[in-house]
């Protein structure tokens, strides 16, 4: 067979080509013949040879005996067959129980049957397992691997109940005759069996009878023409029995002593030596890649090796292979380790490069020499770096770590942490996974049968061991988040007969129950975790539909799990997934057998799970791709690797990936909680809102249960509403004009829009024609013939900023601010021109009945002016104001004014010079009335915050009465996001959101605030709120009912909070920096203070970092709370009046100076870096990765403002990334994944960077 062997590591930047010629074999059939459960010391190292004297006087002369030949897995049957058949050390369960009958368990990598069948097209009938046990032992013919399983599985012959070894050979003569099998597994079960049973007479009788079987099988072969001298005849056990002394002797086995690990093999064939004695170790994994090499077919998945020492035309090959990668990133390097094989034995190594591939480190090889290596695992965290990986040494199977803190460059001694023997370990692959928690290293690993292991390290000291107790445990996977460990796994669960993927954690006070979170009618393996602050994340693979597809769950508090959610939908198979927590969201990894060979696929989430990306294969390759392992950087970015396999080199190579997340934009996702009614139109039962944040289309049937029915967002931010058929017309201000298709009241879909070069403040309807007033660019005249596509046709520049716009006839109306009112000739819309004007205080909005113009002129009232000659408008009557008159609605006789401050006022307008107060209505303090609409008896109040529109029954003009009113949140302020909720301060309170869809989040409750709630915390179910001037305590764990349950008035105003441990941290303004103690969440006690006129606090480790307005930052040492010190100041240009930390930088958000960065590497002297000079005032600041989102206010009056991206990955060079003008102004903000929470006062908006 001849083979050419490749080994590459990193896209083939590093190989090694090797060629190797053998000759043609001989061998045409092999058999091989497992004496289940013969101790070696009956048998090859018993001197006298008492019980197989045809084995060894007959045969061994005829071929190859190993002296050290190891079970170095699990010292079981089903494990023992299953290492036979693939190659691979590995843990099966037993294929039978008592209660539960014979279980179909089966093993993971395909076996030789597979492998044969598959390859060269050998039928079913020429492949058999004997099996005198009464199991299936399906595992150890047929695998789980989606490429093969049962459409290559072999014909497998057994009795339920077990057979006596007799019947056994009768079986297998019947088979050879009647099918001449090519490939056979035979398994002699009485020597086990009988052994159990405890009788030694019985047990070496057994022993014996086995013997003349087994010299009868070969004979039988010899006098077959079919297979004399055309076959490899393999002699072994799958298992010995425990040493005398060890446990109960040779009655039973399954320990690590020499007895159970201890194996016989024998070899005869053609093309094996004869008499041949070979004392190099050896393993059950050699078996099946042997079988390969001699029956020409290949074996990719085993890890043994080739038994070359007794092949006799055979030579070993120098096998380069790579297998089993694992990857981490901390700083700017990318750490890889895999198994190596560049010899005849598997060892550990490493690698590095920098994220940006430019340098690479040439491979280190960690682990010592003359061990066998599995299973290695990289962690990383700022310059630490730790490898674990398992190696069998002294008859155990032992974990390995080695620790760097200088990035890989140096590398500690091995540390061997050794199971403890007297709990009968039989693991094998212990697959160790660890990660960094703050100073700790955690490690887990399977341990034995009955439990997994935990170990906790500080450097180099193992600081505690634990158990996670269980049954049948394997492949743990763990993830360290906020000082909790999460770990999960898979275990065989006779009850469901299959495996099932289980959770347990540890917050350090000891390991929970294990919880199994599936409940698959077939088999759910390979497990992966994440964990963040949002929720923990488990993927794996589940076989429920026939094959093997990838699958997820989450949690929020690790007891109640999210309904299974298929993620993979490849119709062939998937499996193997890897998942990984990233700032910008979730990305899931696996093998994909969709297109026939297995290649790697991803699927992203930016919602913590609850939507996901279509799959896509991470990069597309003509080899087959398996194992994968994924890692991310501080920007999001992947680096996937795994290992590839060219059938035509029969060699495993090592690809790594790097996925780029996509350059960063910020988009709009979603906005909950919308306030504020700027303007509206009734037309029948449908009120037509501009809210803030876009058009809401209310139900006002019933006038006295308004309903929200859609809404639907626009960009900017909405002052008016015209309404014509089909279509409403929003004036949005910087967005200009916007057009939505409302044929479908509860699904309003925005057609088309024109961007106006001011800010469009009023749009009225005339014709084809929308007249815009456009602020400082005065009036716009747009075609909408055809909605979809608006076309400005004309325009005209005021004098003055257009605030508002009426058409009559050839003539636009138009209020313009401190101008009164210019009337334009549009009879030529194509060329509108001035014609009269008439000077006013400050002209809002205007209104046109019959010869008169009914103006609503800010401060100075009502103006009534006669406009039948245009040219020359004359005053005719007025109305004071008791505040700011802003719109008005005239009706015949009667005139509706809006006042800003005291609400509605009726006016009788019989006589134009001399209007009459008929009635008035007064809103709700606070609340700033915008604008009325009257249909019919109602008139619709457009009542600002809160109390958003109030419905009128005018139908008595004297006394105005509240019919309706659909009520909103008020201005938000804070926005606080802990697990699957979040918490927003508004100026009345707190609403309570369920954020287990992070797109859409759901209020599920709401708690009245006696101040203005302005920031909050959250610990172990209580909300600390910073409710200006004071503090509440709010307790939330039932989040349908939050209640106020304590309080501290604070000296000053209690602007911002935040925590750490049981200590409180109040932003109180005037009254500087109070700490409080919050041991007692009901009643928390005054700790200490330090200074004045603090705005924002954050604390991180023992400091308090303070934006002290214009002092600056101040840092603040709280070590000893009641006592907090002064150490470090720098004095900011402007007014810090928000601070947040990153790592070694403090971002300060300085008023009218922008963004400081500040390095506070040395608290004591922090140091200027760079900053950003913000177009508006810097006033809230949020950092997450290489981003700072700034809350610039550009207009306090106008509730205006701008969130600001700035990339600051070099700190002394920060760079505007992205702006966005949202509808109201920005205030605070906060983040999950690359999803933006920000509180925008007149809405809780999600934005995604």
């Amino acid at each position: 067979m001849r083979k050419l062997v490749l080994f590459a590591i990193l896209s083939g930047l590093i190989g090694t080509l090797l060629y190797s010629t053998c000759g043609a074999y001989e061998t045409e059939n092999v058999f091989i013949v497992v004496i289940d459960g013969v101790r070696n010391q009956e048998a090859f190292e018993d001197p006298t040879h008492q019980y197989i004297p045809h084995i060894w006087n007959d045969l061994r002369p005829k071929g190859t005996i190993y002296r050290n030949f190891y079970n170095v897995s699990n010292t079981s049957t089903c494990s023992g067959h299953a290492v036979i058949t693939s190659g691979v050390e590995q843990y099966i369960p037993l294929n039978y129980r008592e209660g539960y009958g014979v279980l179909n368990v089966y093993q993971k990598e395909p076996s030789i049957f597979e492998y044969y069948r598959k390859q060269l097209g050998i039928p079913k009938e020429k492949t058999w397992i004997v099996n005198g046990k009464g199991s299936q032992m399906g595992g150890s013919g047929q695998s789980m691997n989606p490429r093969f399983g049962p459409d290559y599985a072999p014909n497998i012959s057994f009795w339920p109940l077990g057979r006596p070894d007799p019947d056994t050979w009768e079986e297998l003569q019947r088979v050879m005759d009647m099918y001449h099998p090519s490939l056979v597994l035979v398994n002699l079960r009485d020597v086990d069996n009988i052994g159990h049973k405890g009788v030694w007479e019985d047990y070496v009788d057994a022993i014996k009878l086995a013997d003349s079987i087994v010299y009868e099988i070969y004979n039988k072969i010899q006098d077959d023409p079919v297979y004399k001298d055309k076959t490899t005849f393999i002699l072994t056990t799958d298992h010995g029995r425990h040493s005398d002394g060890v446990h109960t002797g040779f009655k039973d086995h399954g320990c690590h002593c020499y007895g159970c690990r201890s194996l016989i093999f024998l070899a005869m064939g053609p093309d094996i030596k004869q008499n041949a004695v070979i004392n190099t170790p050896a393993t059950l994994a050699n078996i099946a890649p042997t079988v390969g090499e001699l029956m020409d077919f290949e074996t990719p998945s085993s890890e043994g090796n080739v038994l070359w020492e007794m092949l006799k035309d055979g030579s070993p090959l120098i096998v380069n292979q790579a297998i089993k990668p694992s990857v981490a990133v901390s700083n700017d390097y990318v750490h890889l380790v895999h198994m190596g094989k560049r010899d005849r034995s598997w060892n550990i190594y490493y690698m590095r490069s920098q994220v940006d591939g430019k340098t690479r480190q040439s491979p280190v090889k960690l682990n010592k020499s003359g061990k066998i290596c599995s299973d290695p695992v990289v962690v990383a965290d700022g310059h630490r770096v730790a490898v674990a990986w398992s190696i069998y040494e002294d008859l155990l199977w032992k974990v390995v770590l080695r620790q760097s803190s200088d990035n890989g460059s140096t590398w500690s001694d091995e540390k061997k942490i050794v199971q403890l023997e007297e709990l009968s370990p039989i693991g094998a692959n212990l697959t160790p996974q660890s990660m960094f928690n703050g100073d700790y290293l955690e490690l887990v690993w399977n341990n034995f049968l009955f439990f997994m292991s935990h170990n906790r390290f500080l450097g180099e000291e193992l600081l505690e061991s634990s158990a996670i107790q269980g049954k049948h445990m394997k492949c743990p996977t763990l993830v360290s988040h906020d000082s909790v460990n999460h770990v999960s796994y898979y275990k065989y669960d006779y009850e469901t007969g299959g495996w099932e993927i289980f959770y347990t954690s540890n917050d350090g006070t000891g390991w929970l129950d294990a919880l199994r979170i599936t409940n698959s009618p077939k088999d759910s393996i390979d497990p992966s975790i994440a964990a963040d602050d949002y929720a923990v994340h488990v993927v794996w693979a589940d076989s429920r539909d026939g094959h093997f597809e990838v699958y997820y769950k989450r949690s929020f508090d690790g007891t109640q799990w999210t309904e299974a959610r298929q993620l993979s939908a490849s119709g062939a198979g998937a499996w193997n997934p890897a998942i990984v927590s990233t700032p910008k969201g979730l990305a899931v990894i696996w093998e994909d057998y969709r297109h026939g060979i297995a290649q790697i696929y991803k699927i992203t989430s930016i919602d913590g799970g609850t939507t996901w990306s279509d799959p896509e294969p991470v990069k597309s390759s003509n080899y087959h791709c398996v194992n994968p392992s994924v890692a991310a950087d501080t920007k999001g970015d992947l680096f996937v690797v795994w290992q590839q396999y060219k059938y035509e080199t029969e060699s495993w190579f090592i690809n790594i990936e790097k996925v780029i997340t996509p350059e960063a934009n910020l988009k709009y996702q979603n906005s909950v909680l919308w306030t504020g009614i700027i303007d509206s139109k009734v037309v029948n039962d449908h009120a037509y809102c501009a809210f803030w944040n876009g058009l809401g289309i209310l139900d006002v049937s019933d006038r006295t249960n308004p309903v929200l029915l859609s809404r639907v967002y626009l960009h900017g931010t909405c002052r008016a509403i015209d309404v014509n058929g089909s279509y409403a017309y929003i004036a949005d201000d910087w967005s200009g004009l916007q057009i939505v298709n409302i044929s479908n009241p509860t699904n309003p879909v925005q057609v088309g829009s024109w961007d106006t070069p001011g800010v469009a403040r009023d749009v009225f309807l005339n014709g084809i024609y929308a007249y815009v007033a456009d602020g400082p660019s005065g009036l716009q005249i747009i075609d909408i013939s055809e909605p979809s596509a608006p076309v400005k046709i004309g325009s005209f520049n005021t004098a003055a900023h257009a605030n508002g716009v009426y058409v009559e006839g050839n003539y636009a109306y138009v209020a313009e601010k401190k101008n009164g009112m210019e009337i334009i000739d549009i009879s030529d819309p194509h060329n509108p021109g001035l014609v009269g004007h008439y000077p006013s205080y400050k002209a809002y909005k205007i209104h046109i009945q019959g010869n008169h113009a009914y103006i609503a002129d800010g401060e100075n009232g009502l103006e009534i002016v006669d406009v039948s000659d245009p040219s020359n408008p004359a005053p005719v009557g007025h109305y004071d104001a008791q505040s700011l008159v802003w719109d008005i609605f005239v009706e015949s006789n009667t005139a509706y004014a809006v006042d800003r401050d005291r609400g509605l006022f009726i006016l009788d307008i019989t006589d134009p010079a001399n209007p009459t107060l008929a009635g008035a209505y007064t809103t709700t303090p606070d609340n700033w009335a915008y604008a009325v609409h009257v249909c019919g008896s109602y008139a619709y109040l457009s009542d600002g915050w809160t109390d958003a529109m109030s419905i009128l029954d005018i139908s008595n003009p004297a006394s105005p009465a509240l019919a309706g009113q659909y009520s909103t949140a008020a201005e938000f302020y804070g926005i606080t996001i802990d697990k699957n909720y979040a918490y927003a301060a508004t100026d009345n309170g707190i609403w309570v959101l369920d954020t287990s869809d992070l797109l859409n989040p759901v209020s599920v409750g709401y708690c009245e605030t006696p101040g203005y709630a302005k920031d909050s915390c959250v610990k172990d179910g209580y909300l600390y709120v910073a409710d200006s001037p004071n503090l509440q305590v709010i307790d939330v764990r039932n989040p349908s009912n939050p209640t106020i349950v304590g309080h501290y008035d604070t000296p000053g105003s209690a602007f911002a909070v935040d925590r750490k441990g049981d200590f409180l941290y109040v932003a109180d303004l005037e009254s500087g920096l109070q700490i409080l103690n919050i041991s007692d969440p009901i009643n928390p006690i005054w700790a200490g203070s330090y200074g004045h006129n603090v705005w924002d606090v954050c604390v991180t480790k023992n400091y308090a970092y303070l934006a002290s307005g214009k002092t600056g930052l101040e840092i603040v040492d709280i070590s000893n709370p009641t006592n907090p010190v002064l150490i470090g100041c720098y004095d900011t240009p402007g007014a810090a009046i928000g601070v947040t930390i990153d790592d070694a930088y403090a971002f300060v958000a300085d008023g009218e100076s922008g963004l400081h960065i500040i390095d506070i590497s040395n608290p004591s002297n922090p140091m200027y870096v760079g900053q950003y000079d913000t177009p508006g005032q810097a006033f809230r600041i949020y950092a997450c990765n290489d981003y700072v989102y700034i809350s610039e206010i550009d207009d306090l009056g106008h509730k205006k403002g701008t969130l600001q991206v700035i990339d600051v990955s070099d700190p002394q060079n920060p760079m505007l990334a992205e702006s966005y003008n949202t509808p109201g102004m920005p205030f605070n903000m906060t983040g999950i994944y690359s999803l933006i929470y920000l509180a925008d006062f007149a809405s809780l908006m999600i934005m995604h960077f």
